[in-house]
């Protein structure tokens, strides 16, 4: 199989990085609460580590993550399907790992919030 991204196939590829920059997200980036309720939620396309170690990240905080992964879309920036819309209404924060632009973190504040995006 020929990974044409530069992803490593290994699972603790550049490990202890990716460790502190989840860290780095939800401690400065955003910060994120003991019992807050955290959606973290990626296409299929995303690297399943961003998502791992973000849901420990939020799960050290003393806050609850829930994760949802969802096909990859069409294009970029689009609409996540109307469930995982349904579960960003329930949360308090929403962090979103969608490739093709695997840069961009969406994140909301409250179900009232907009979404804002941010590059990381």
């Amino acid at each position: 199989m020929v990974f044409s991204l530069g992803t490593g196939q290994r699972d603790e590829y550049y490990e202890y990085e990716l460790t502190a920059a989840a860290h780095k997200l939800v401690t400065e980036f955003r910060p994120v609460s003991a019992g807050q309720q955290v959606l973290i939620t990626a296409d299929t396309a995303s690297d399943a580590r961003t998502v791992r170690a973000t849901a420990g990240a939020v799960f050290a905080m003393g806050a609850i993550p829930t994760v949802i992964t969802y096909p990859t879309l069409p294009a970029p920036m689009l609409e996540p399907p109307a469930p995982v819309l349904k579960a960003v209404t329930a949360a308090d924060i929403w962090f979103d790992f969608p490739l093709p632009t695997s840069s961009t973190v969406r994140h909301i504040t409250s179900p009232l919030s907009t979404t804002a995006s941010m590059s990381a």
